[in-house]
């Protein structure tokens, strides 16, 4: 007999959320198994919309959860300027039979598998004594990436956070100041200010240019490139994609290589999948004199995992449909 479909929107999905700490196993495991071939994940389908906005559909199966899904997403650059969410998508689940078994809003689980896996590959590409973090952009990857690292324990003391917009990247520091009162939040009004001194950087922006260069980051840093998706958009500059001692980690090769502009357009080689790191079938160790980056392009399987662990908690707490 078949469930009944589970549907929800937003706000219904926030009740079965799993927290940070719950996620970040799976989501190592998945990245495990994506690198190992164990997933079936094609690549991503991108139709274009007008003012470099684009609509993504990305399907993966998951054999070790017996469960397989699509997450349709929306990237509306211009949608900062309306106060709307950049990333609007939703995410259906089916069972190996082919039958849906939920359909429910997705910009939550895109938040917090985007986030989860930055924090896994800090994990181990960074200077396990960092303790100054900077994020560059100010919309919703940049709080769930906060609240990612404070929550899996980082040794993080001091945050500094830059936007284009300053009443926004103002607007975040005092949000996180109440949240966090144990973490220092500064605002910088530049790039450069923000970053010159950390030991992670986050950028989390939807440019199309540039922010990043050699000459803002200090040796030793870790790099998580989460914006500049397509392969028209840049978030780092030329100098830092061509640094001799620069290690590029991807969460898929086939994914960097066809989509992300920062790869694409400077030819940078990708050392290897984080999935491999994982997995111990390449090894990366924190140098004090190179720069790490991981390119977190966006997996599906890593939102059918984490949409898969809302399904289950559903039904834990609605037994009987």
């Amino acid at each position: 007999m078949a469930r009944q479909v589970v549907r929800m929107n937003q706000a219904q999905v926030a009740n079965y959320l799993p927290t940070y700490e719950q996620l970040f196993e799976p989501i190592k495991q998945v990245m495990k198994d994506f690198s190992a071939g164990e997933i079936d994940q094609p690549p991503r389908t991108r139709l274009g919309l007008p003012g470099n906005a684009a609509f993504l559909t990305m399907p993966a199966y998951i054999p070790s959860r017996d469960v397989l899904g699509v997450k349709n997403v929306s990237s509306i650059p211009q949608n900062a300027d309306r106060n709307l969410p950049t990333h609007i998508s939703t995410i259906q689940l089916f069972n190996t039979y082919g039958q849906l078994l939920c359909d429910i809003e997705g910009d939550d689980i895109t938040g917090m598998r985007t986030a989860v896996a930055s924090v896994v590959a800090t994990r181990y590409l960074a200077n396990p004594s960092s303790t100054t973090l900077a994020v560059v952009g100010a919309g919703v990857q940049a709080v769930t990436h906060i609240d990612a690292m404070l929550a899996t324990q980082l040794p993080l003391r001091l945050i500094n956070i830059c936007n284009r917009t300053e009443e926004r990247a103002r607007k975040l520091v005092d949000y996180m100041k109440g949240k966090y009162p144990n973490c220092e939040f500064r605002y910088q009004p530049t790039v450069r200010e923000a970053v010159e001194n950390a030991d992670i950087i986050c950028t989390v922006t939807s440019s199309r240019e540039p922010v990043l260069s050699l000459a803002d980051v200090k040796p030793g840093v870790h790099l998580n490139v989460v914006g500049a998706a397509g392969s028209k958009e840049r978030e780092v500059a030329d100098d830092l994609m061509k640094f001799e001692r620069l290690k590029i980690v991807a969460d898929s090769y086939k994914g960097v290589y066809a989509e992300a502009g920062d790869v694409v357009q400077t030819g940078a080689k990708v050392y290897c999948e984080l999935g491999e790191l994982v997995g111990g079938d390449k090894t990366l160790s924190w140098d004090a004199d190179n720069i790490t980056l991981f390119k977190n392009n966006g997996l599906a399987c890593l939102d059918v995992v984490t949409t898969h662990m809302v399904y289950l908690k559903y039904l834990k707490q609605n037994p009987g449909l």
